[in-house]
């Protein structure tokens, strides 16, 4: 069985089929994309900017049964690993706030 790690800033609940709730909670590192940005004009006196999204960063190696949870942009970022999962098909409350997802995803 894999350990799974979240390297998010947020606790992750997946919602079984019996409603119950598994908590993952962050593990303190967080894997995030390099970000950086390029002005090219204005729009009524309003910066607009192209986003340049670089490596990947604080994510560790693989490792073998270990999962990773990360955000979407980190899984896109980094389409050859196979040990990174997001959280896909949310679960909402009545009030609309996220009350988890349904399972994990993995990129191709």
């Amino acid at each position: 069985m894999a350990k799974l790690i979240n390297l998010t800033p947020h606790t992750v609940n997946i919602v079984k089929n019996d409603n119950s709730i598994i908590s993952f909670p962050p593990s303190g590192t967080i894997a995030r994309v390099f970000s950086d940005y390029v002005k090219r004009g204005t729009v009524n006196d309003i910066d607009v900017v192209d986003v340049v999204y670089g490596d990947v960063i604080d994510l560790p190696p693989p490792r073998k049964d270990i999962v990773y949870i990360v955000s979407r942009m980190v899984l896109n970022a980094a389409p050859n690993r196979r040990d990174l999962v997001v959280p896909h098909d949310l679960v909402r409350n009545p009030d609309g706030s996220v009350k988890g997802a349904r399972c994990f995803a993995r990129g191709d």
